[in-house]
């Protein structure tokens, strides 16, 4: 904003209508921390690999690989970074307005109720009947399946395996879980339980 050559008005002045030092037009720009560059190509190679990662996650994938980060680092690293989360998103967001009305609909029902097909749908009250695997294809479809344009079968079989054992043991998970992957705690608990389940042998 500050033109060297204004024709009325000095550098000085200039500075002084935007309220800011002179000395900071001659102070370089300082870049980034080693550090933080760090940070960022691995948030780079992570969002290759898992687009669908939040802030939140990233912050979990990263303490799980032994760096000291918080969200509000990474949500400012991740700015700075501006990763196309907007595109993916939205995608998402379309994805899960348009799917599930059409099974509710009435020309839908109505049909299956003229061919005497009884509708399977949890009633009043009802609604926590399925959550958890309801959760995990859900998941399982926004991170895996609508990522991919798999050809035939057994592309779908491996590709679908293979985010299982992510899942499983790499993905960070609800904050219940402290951000660990499900195998690390299972880990965790194994070890905690075994002694307990010895000295019951043994008595």
């Amino acid at each position: 904003m500050i033109e060297r050559n204004h024709p009325d008005l000095s550098i000085g002045q200039q500075c002084a209508l935007l309220s800011i030092p002179r000395s900071s037009l001659y102070s370089a720009p300082q870049g980034e921390t080693e550090q933080n560059l760090a940070l960022m190509r691995l948030i780079d190679v992570q969002f290759l690999e898992t687009p669908f990662f939040g802030v939140r996650q990233v912050t979990w994938h990263l303490r799980n690989d032994g760096h000291a980060v918080n969200e509000k680092r990474i949500r400012w690293l991740m700015r700075l970074m501006a990763p196309p989360l907007g595109r993916f998103t939205m995608q998402i967001a379309c994805r899960a307005v348009d799917q599930g009305p059409q099974f509710t609909s009435f020309a839908w029902t109505d049909r299956l109720r003229a061919a005497g097909i009884r509708i399977s749908m949890d009633g009043k009250g009802r609604c926590l009947d399925n959550i958890f695997m309801e959760r995990l294809w859900r998941t399982l479809k926004y991170e895996c399946v609508y990522l991919h344009a798999w050809e035939t079968g057994s592309q779908a079989r491996a590709g679908v395996r293979q985010w299982m054992g992510f899942c499983n043991h790499r993905r960070p998970h609800a904050a219940a879980l402290g951000g660990r992957p499900p195998a690390v705690l299972y880990s965790l608990q194994i070890e905690v339980t075994q002694p307990d389940q010895q000295e019951k042998r043994r008595a």
